[in-house]
């Protein structure tokens, strides 16, 4: 999924349902557009610990898998803020 930066896998019904060639397609994107995000800034920091405070758990941490609770997810903006887009992906196509 990709909105506004955000990135995350879809949920194991969908991988379970779409055929043999997910796992691929999911690490192409990952290696092509979708960074770990560094650090988190003070508002991340401060959404994250207040959604665990809410019981939003447990707490994940940094993944791209479709999980329960709290996490840090895959971004498509680089560290310079810099948004990488879907159209990105064409750079990496095999035709």
């Amino acid at each position: 999924m990709e909105n506004i930066g955000f990135y995350s896998r879809a949920d194991d019904y969908f991988d379970d349902n779409a055929g043999g060639a997910v796992e691929r397609a999911y690490e192409w994107v990952e290696n092509s557009i979708v960074t770990r995000p560094a650090r988190l800034n003070k508002f991340q920091t401060s959404l994250v610990n207040g959604l665990l405070e809410s019981g939003f758990d447990p707490d994940n941490g940094f993944t791209f898998d479709h999980v329960q609770g709290t996490k840090i997810g895959g971004s498509t903006l680089n560290e310079l803020g810099i948004r990488h887009g879907a159209v990105e992906l064409l750079n990496n196509a095999n035709p």
